[in-house]
């Protein structure tokens, strides 16, 4: 669920699943948080299996 500067990023995909919502966050995430993996990929597998694949793409732990 979307809460406070969130739903302003994504009102012009308000029509879109919740699934896919989530998918297009964490793919931006991803992009802009320089998370390990490769983001276009795990955008695919999000698309395909409606869940992002937290076990190949994910935050780099902080040292």
């Amino acid at each position: 669920m979307r809460t406070g500067s969130d739903v302003d990023d994504f009102a012009n995909n308000e029509s879109l699943p919740e699934w896919k919502q989530e998918c297009i966050s964490d793919y931006n995430d991803c992009i802009n948080g320089g998370w390990t993996g490769k983001c276009d990929d795990c955008l695919r597998m999000c698309e395909g299996q409606r869940k992002w694949p937290s076990n190949i793409c994910y935050a780099k732990k902080k040292r």
